[in-house]
């Protein structure tokens, strides 16, 4: 990685710019690929100096390298990582620095690396006009990160989406954030921020979105980072993992131990149809539901239903 962003007229928004203040990417040996200037500062250092250097053995204290070695083994054997932790750091002088970091899973899996992204809130942010090379080059490797990294304001209006959440969930920069969500999660998640709002810190959260067109759910979980400065909130960072399909499974494993204790239990096939019907409703979309039989008689092909429901739901007389 040379420092330079790849492609200089990457158009970046200011909102984007300096939403990150401490940042480093390792590769699976633990090479540092990527270090902030801010980050290498700090430690003592200047960025060409850690550039390419085993990051365990330059900058974590000497009785953890075993610990974060394997730590750093583990991570890259995940499909996709939506953790935050808190790190020691030592200096060039030795000087110990305390910082959390969130992580996110960059590269192809044949070439894969890892970013921690953290925030030093103890330094005024300066509204910048355009972007450093250094900030482009990072921003460049959030866009092709496999998790969703948004950034929102305390209205909750997204400021910033990653390219990734932009194809998968249909989100748009302008956008609200409760827009995106059923109203009883709406309020539940809007009630969670305003908790976050006045400190800085780091929880998890787990949110279920409604893609804006086709109002397919996605289930999400990870991290939210409130940023606040000198006591004025200053945005909501969001990095989250795809656990759609995850959810999906269970819901599915479910739903057959569930039908199969109505198959056992109900009384009659009219309650059985009433249960399924009842149960379905709970993981997918279906008012509507039919169950037809064909029959022959007298050699002509008849349809019967044994079942049918129209939106309201509510058990049907005898068939």
């Amino acid at each position: 990685m040379s420092g330079k962003p790849k492609n200089k007229d990457k158009n970046i928004s200011n909102e984007q710019i300096g939403w990150y203040s401490l940042a480093v990417v390792l590769d699976t040996q633990a090479c540092i690929k990527y270090v902030s200037s801010l980050l290498a500062s700090q430690l003592g250092y200047t960025v060409n100096e850690l550039l390419g250097k085993d990051a365990i053995k330059l900058i974590i204290p000497k009785k953890n390298w075993e610990d974060r070695r394997s730590q750093i083994e583990f991570l890259f054997k995940q499909e996709s990582v939506v953790d935050a932790f808190n790190i020691q750091l030592v200096g060039k002088d030795q000087r110990k620095i305390n910082i959390q970091f969130n992580i996110l899973k960059i590269g192809t899996y044949s070439n894969q690396e890892i970013a921690f992204i953290g925030d030093d809130l103890s330094i005024s942010k300066v509204v910048k006009t355009k972007p450093t090379d250094e900030e482009s080059e990072l921003l460049e490797l959030v866009e092709s990160a496999r998790e969703i990294v948004v950034i929102i304001d305390g209205k909750e209006k997204v400021k910033s989406i990653n390219q990734t959440g932009e194809n998968r969930l249909g989100i748009k920069k302008g956008m609200c954030l409760r827009d995106l969500l059923e109203s009883k999660v709406a309020k539940k998640t809007t009630s969670f921020l305003n908790s976050l709002s006045n400190i800085s810190s780091n929880a998890n959260i787990n949110l279920m979105f409604l893609h804006p067109s086709s109002k397919q759910r996605y289930y999400l979980k990870g991290t939210v980072s409130s940023i606040v400065s000198k006591g004025k909130l200053k945005e909501f960072r969001l990095i989250l993992h795809d656990v759609t399909e995850d959810i999906k499974t269970e819901q599915a494993k479910n739903l057959y131990y569930t039908i199969a204790h109505h198959s056992i239990h109900s009384k009659d096939l009219d309650e059985l149809y009433y249960n399924i019907h009842k149960e379905l409703r709970k993981v997918i979309e279906c008012d509507n539901m039919y169950i037809a039989l064909v029959e022959e008689n007298d050699g002509e092909d008849v349809l019967s239903f044994p079942y049918y429901q129209e939106l309201a739901i509510e058990p049907i007389g005898k068939s």
